[in-house]
């Protein structure tokens, strides 16, 4: 792809870059024509983004801002909506948009620091004169898609050396010094790349927020479908995780999640996982826990 856009631009670069741009999270503009010309409304556009993403707004895509615009381009296809009355189709997309979030960004047994800085590691730092956060592109990418209202997505660039120092060691309180748990927000960027026409995080799910529900709790087994979201509760202070159900078999699940932190190859990380780790009767019959859905006939 040619790296320098700019206004006077045309063609199938461009057009690719508006779907991206269009597939990036809020926007104050409405969506971009992708027409493949570069004109006045795709340069604010630009610039709506590289202000967003902490860059020099000159409504230019060049190396940097495309560097953070290609993971939405790679949306293109996926992200766009269904229509009303395509539920199985969009449950469909949702799976299909978690393993391709794990499959292009989950850490392997195989990958080093630095090496690739698309694999998430969150919690490691790959270059120590600039700090930059393994992974930290791709990670703001979600934030930017879920834009939960802090920290901004550009704080997934960086870690800290303190932040690195007390992931290592354990340490509690990691509100306090970096990114929050992510479990959620992933999940909410996975739904959001599939298409589906969600708020910003928090989610909004029925009977627990003051906002029009977005999301319900699945209230019978037979009712799971992958798709759906189950929700964890780790006793005794009742911090919640999330994951995403990608696979349905008896009792068993498997889920996509992200803020997974596990030992890989020897590298202890944070990142994203495919798991097996719960069970349907496992969470309708824990009393904190549930499965909830999105409410299709809203989100579509």
């Amino acid at each position: 792809m040619n790296t320098l856009l700019s206004v006077g631009s045309r063609g199938p670069d461009v057009a690719a870059a508006q779907e991206g741009l269009n597939n990036a999270g809020h926007s104050l503009h409405p969506p971009l024509k992708t027409d493949g010309i570069f004109g006045g409304k795709t340069r604010a556009r630009t610039q709506e983004f590289q202000r967003s993403n902490s860059l020099v707004a000159d409504g230019v895509i060049g190396p940097m801002t495309l560097n953070i615009l290609q993971q939405f381009m790679d949306l293109v296809g996926l992200a766009k909506p269904l229509g009303t009355g395509a539920e199985a189709a969009a449950r469909q997309r949702v799976v299909d948009m978690a393993r391709k979030y794990h499959l292009n960004h989950g850490w392997r047994a195989t990958d080093k620091l630095g090496a690739d800085h698309l694999r998430i590691a969150a919690n490691l730092c790959f270059d120590q004169q600039t700090r930059a956060r393994q992974g930290g592109v791709p990670l703001a990418g979600i934030w930017q898609l879920a834009a939960p209202p802090k920290p901004p997505a550009m704080a997934c660039v960086t870690i800290s050396k303190t932040a690195e120092r007390n992931y290592a060691q354990g340490a509690p309180g990691r509100n306090n010094w970096d990114l929050p748990s992510w479990c959620g927000i992933f999940a909410l960027a996975v739904y959001k790349s599939a298409g589906l026409k969600l708020s910003s995080w928090p989610l909004r799910i029925k009977g627990l927020s003051k906002h029009p529900a977005e999301f319900r709790p699945v209230m019978k087994k037979a009712d799971l479908k992958v798709g759906d979201l189950g929700i964890f509760d780790f006793a005794p202070n009742h911090v919640n995780h999330h994951f995403l159900v990608v696979k349905i078999d008896g009792d068993n699940i498997t889920s996509i999640d992200g803020n997974i932190t596990d030992t890989i190859g020897g590298t202890k990380v944070q990142t994203i996982a495919q798991r097996n780790r719960f069970t349907v009767s496992g969470i309708f019959n824990h009393k904190f826990s549930a499965f909830v859905s999105p409410i299709w006939g809203s989100v579509l």
